[in-house]
């Protein structure tokens, strides 16, 4: 994800959901990481985190995460790599250019603005595995 989050195109309607899911999380910046904690004795645990999936043509729809040691999400992931992923499009407003005087304008409606619970604005949750990335990635 990129700057492009900040002024995403709304979604074609007659998207399939496999292609909603990749317009998402191309236009997320950041994802809602939950995992098994280490920390609180294998209770659930959340944290935002930053995301990507490529620039451009080299995007892919497949979220890559930074994890930074000693994060908790880093050592939730080293000892249990099981964790899902939340992302909504509410999440993609991008701050409006600001006012005169200083004084920020407020962002633009997103899902069209709609309440961002409607099922029309969309949310994606993916669960599976994590795995680090090396140089064949």
């Amino acid at each position: 994800a990129t700057a492009a989050a900040a002024t995403a195109p709304p979604p074609a309607r007659n998207r399939s959901s496999a292609s909603l899911a990749r317009w998402l999380v191309y236009h997320s910046g950041w994802s809602s990481l939950g995992t098994v904690s280490v920390r609180l004795g294998g209770r659930p645990w959340s944290n935002v985190r930053s995301v990507a999936d490529g620039l451009g043509a080299n995007s892919t729809g497949k979220p890559v995460l930074y994890l930074p040691f000693p994060d908790p999400s880093y050592r939730d992931i080293e000892a249990e790599p099981r964790a899902s992923l939340s992302f909504s499009q509410a999440s993609l407003a991008g701050a409006a250019p600001g006012r005169a005087g200083g004084q920020a304008s407020p962002p633009p409606p997103t899902c069209g603005g709609i309440d961002p619970e409607d099922p029309t604005c969309a949310r994606l949750h993916l669960s599976g595995t994590l795995r680090p990335l090396t140089t064949k990635a």
